[in-house]
C-alpha cells in the first residue's frame, strides 16, 4: 500500500513539474524530454505493479497467517481488546 501510494505522490509530482518545465521549454529553453516522460513511464507500471500485489496479496496461500499476525500485533500496539 505504501508503494502505490509513494509512487501516486511521485507521478503527480514529477508529471506537474514536467508540465511545467516544457511550458518553460516552449518560450526559447533547451529541455530533454525523453528523461522525464521515462520516469512518469516507470511510476505508472511502478503503481500498476503496487496495485497489482495489493490486490492479490490477500488471495495468496498463507494469508490467513499474516492476517492473524497483523491482527494480533496491532491489537497490542494500539491496546484495544478487538478479537480476529
Amino acid at each position: 500500500m505504501i508503494g502505490g501510494l509513494a509512487a501516486s505522490i511521485s507521478l503527480l509530482t514529477l508529471s506537474g513539474w514536467f508540465l511545467a518545465a516544457t511550458a518553460i521549454a516552449g518560450a526559447g529553453a533547451l529541455f530533454n524530454y525523453f528523461y522525464p516522460s521515462a520516469s512518469i513511464r516507470g511510476l505508472a507500471i511502478g503503481r500498476t505493479v503496487a496495485r497489482y500485489v495489493e490486490k492479490s496479496l490477500p488471495m495468496m496461500p498463507h494469508s490467513e497467517y499474516w492476517r492473524n499476525y497483523a491482527c494480533k500485533y496491532s491489537a497490542e500496539l494500539f491496546h484495544s481488546a478487538q478479537q480476529c
